[in-house]
Formats: structure tokens, C-alpha cells, sequence
């Protein structure tokens, strides 16, 4: 497989393909027009079908529905964009974020058509706190949650995930000529934080809705950490630069490598959180939200401290089934912000984000204004407060 610019790769498999980031990919890969042949896989694979791409039911905790699908698409490279809701509980998170993706690397690594695999992390994998730092965090001195780590579920098996994705490349995989490649699989991790951008249900849309009221008012902690974006349309467009990275033959110096590599993708600029609320209802007409002499500042100890409450008068109820629609991990996020270099993936992918946040913003606005009133364009969860409050969580 020489490298080759205008290279027509034969088919890309999206597993996750109709859900909130998969899409996103789906329908950048068919813009691009590098892959000849593109299905989406899904649970259910019913809505948003975009004409040339084909459509497959597959369930990744599976293998035999997995294996079946490998073997009729026979696809050269993989998107895996599947997650769990954050908030599931324990056997959920294992089941899919752990032993599903172990699954599906033993599968696609013993397949004869499989060279590449890209995986989907989440911010929330990552230890390594940035509101102590003086920099941006870099992947080469991020710390990731493992399995053992006293955190939620979620990080912890997303965590551990990422790591699974990178010990499993290959890298006599490059350079193989053959036109098999079973026991061989060049891998990359491209890990995002809080995803916004059209058909956006889980931050814009929540957010949005309460532009011109009250709770424009109110904002919890003082606003002061870092935060980083990403753009839907930038995270799927990095997701396309590792694919053809990882399919091109032609050899890379070791500081340019992409295979077994992470990758942090963000819009490349920092929004602090409140400032990032106050430009979406900006846009959408709310003249006052900037006025922050009508707006009340709650103290973030304050509400941790009743959300840490609830957590635990939840747990001792209902023995860990329920969890709180906001925790106090989540509060401290808001808190404590995130803060991503992103010169790893401008320099060995060629990234650049699609548009700023500014830009980004006005166009999710102005997709927002058009589609609001159509129920199949916008799902909100049924308590947009839990996600007005928490828009950091990666929903896949």
C-alpha cells in the first residue's frame, strides 16, 4: 500500500457510526473522498442515514455480530466511537469501554483486512490535573486512570481502554506489502474533551435554552480555570487525519510517529467555562448575560459539598444503582478546567482545528435557530440542567 496523496483507500468501518461524534465522522470521511466504500455501525442504525454510506446493525459487545460484520465489509481501517453514557454503572463501563475494546482489537488485529485501528478517548480518562499547571498539559506527561483508580467508572475503564488501544500496535505493520494483515494492526488514540457543533444535544442545546432567562443569573465558582473546546467537525477531521496516517507506507523519523500514539484535539484555544455559556447566549440574542452585576456567584465549595450529599445519600438507598445527574466530580471540573497542548497533533497529523471557538460557536447558533423546533434534528435529555452544568463529559 505506497503512500500516495490522492490514494483511494478501499472501505472505512465507523462502529458508533449514527451517534454523537460517529456521525460526525461518517460524514466527514464521505466529504473527503479518500475511502472508496463506507459503512456506519449501530445498535440501531434507524435515523440520519446520509445516501452513499451503507448501513449495518452491530452490537460491539457481541463478537459473533462483530466477526460477521468484519467479514462482510472487510474494511481497511476502524473508527471505534462507542461509549457508554458516563453515568452507567460499573458492569456497563466494563462491558463496553474495556472488554468490548479488547475484544475488538484481538478481532480486527486477526483479521486478513484490518490494517488500522483509530479509537475515541475521553477527557475524562486522563489524572493529570491542569488548573495546578503553569503550561498545557502534553500526552507525554498526561497520567491515565487505570482500572484500580479511586474515580468513576467511567474514567477509570476509558482509561484503561486508552492504553489497551496503544499496547496493542504493531509496528511491523508498516511497511507490509501484503495484501493480508492478520496478526498485524497499527493503532492511535485521538482523545477529546467537550464536543459542540451541529445537531449538538448534550452542551449547546441545554445551554441555549435557558439564553434570555434567570438562570443566566447564576453562575457556580468564580470562573477563573481554563477550559478547551472541540468543534464536531475538527474532532472528526483529526479522527481522518490518523486513518491515512496509519494507511500511508511511507516511513516516518521516530519523533513523527503516529502509530501506538494519543493524540489531544481541541478548537486551540482556551474559553474559560462561564465565558464559553455567556458567547453562546450572546449569540443567540441574550444582550445581557455579560452584565455581571446581575449575576449571583455561587461558591463551588458550596455546591460540591451538597453534591458530594446526594452522592452518598444516593449510594447508602439504592447500594451505588443511581447515581446523581451531578456530581461532584464534575463540579470540580468546572473548577479546576482542563488545558490541552495540541502541537503533538499539528505536527505528526497535520491538524488544524476546522474553526475557532468563536466561529464554531456562531455556526452551532445558527444551526440551533434553524433546527430547534424539529424534534428528530435536536434530542435533549430529559434534565438539561445535568448537562448544562457538566458540558466536559464526552458523549461518544
Amino acid at each position: 500500500m505506497g503512500g500516495s496523496k490522492n490514494k483511494i483507500f478501499v472501505t472505512a468501518l465507523v462502529l458508533g457510526g449514527c451517534g454523537y461524534l460517529g456521525r460526525h465522522i461518517v460524514e466527514a470521511v464521505h466529504r473527503d473522498g479518500a475511502f472508496a466504500s463506507i459503512v456506519a455501525a449501530s445498535r440501531n442504525p434507524s435515523r440520519w442515514h446520509i445516501p452513499g454510506v451503507t448501513y449495518k446493525i452491530c452490537d460491539i459487545t457481541d463478537c459473533t455480530q462483530v466477526l460477521e460484520l468484519l467479514d462482510e465489509v472487510q474494511p481497511n481501517v476502524i473508527f471505534h466511537t462507542v461509549a457508554p453514557h458516563p453515568n452507567a454503572n460499573y458492569q456497563v463501563q466494563y462491558s463496553i469501554n474495556y472488554l468490548s475494546t479488547k475484544q475488538l482489537l484481538e478481532l480486527a488485529r486477526d483479521h486478513n483486512a484490518v490494517r488500522a485501528f483509530i479509537c475515541t478517548e475521553s477527557a475524562k480518562s486522563i489524572a493529570s490535573e491542569s488548573h495546578t499547571r503553569t503550561t498545557p498539559l502534553t500526552e507525554d506527561i498526561a497520567v491515565l486512570h487505570s482500572l484500580s483508580s479511586k474515580t468513576a467508572p467511567y474514567d477509570r475503564t476509558k482509561g484503561a481502554a486508552d492504553v489497551l488501544v496503544r499496547e496493542m500496535n504493531t509496528p511491523a505493520a508498516l511497511g507490509h506489502n501484503s495484501e493480508r494483515f492478520e496478526e498485524v494492526l497499527l493503532t492511535a488514540v485521538i482523545r477529546c474533551l467537550a464536543m459542540y457543533g451541529r445537531r449538538d444535544s448534550r452542551i449547546s442545546a441545554p445551554i441555549l435554552q435557558v439564553s434570555n432567562t434567570a438562570a443566566t443569573r447564576v453562575q457556580l465558582g468564580n470562573n477563573t480555570a481554563k477550559h478547551e473546546w472541540l468543534y464536531f467537525e475538527s474532532a472528526a477531521h483529526a479522527h481522518i487525519l490518523a486513518a491515512k496516517a496509519l494507511l500511508d507506507d511511507r516511513p516516518r523519523p521516530p519523533n513523527l510517529r503516529v502509530d501506538g500514539e494519543a493524540f489531544f484535539v481541541t478548537d486551540g484555544e482556551s474559553v474559560k467555562f462561564w465565558d464559553f455559556s455567556r458567547k453562546l447566549w450572546d449569540e443567540a440574542g441574550d444582550q445581557s448575560c455579560h452584565d455581571m452585576s446581575k449575576v449571583t456567584v455561587v461558591p463551588m465549595g458550596l455546591v460540591v459539598a451538597i453534591a458530594t450529599v446526594v452522592e452518598w445519600v444516593l449510594w447508602i438507598f439504592t447500594l451505588g444503582r443511581i447515581n446523581p445527574r451531578l456530581s461532584a466530580g464534575e463540579l470540580r471540573y468546572i473548577n479546576h478546567g482542563i488545558w490541552w497542548s495540541i502541537e503533538k497533533a499539528r505536527e505528526r497529523l497535520g491538524y488544524e482545528p476546522i474553526c475557532g471557538t468563536d466561529e464554531g460557536v456562531r455556526r452551532t447558533v445558527e444551526w440551533y435557530k434553524k433546527n430547534k423546533n424539529k424534534r428528530c434534528a435536536i434530542l435533549l435529555p430529559k434534565n438539561c440542567i445535568e448537562v448544562y452544568a457538566s458540558p466536559w463529559i464526552h458523549y461518544q
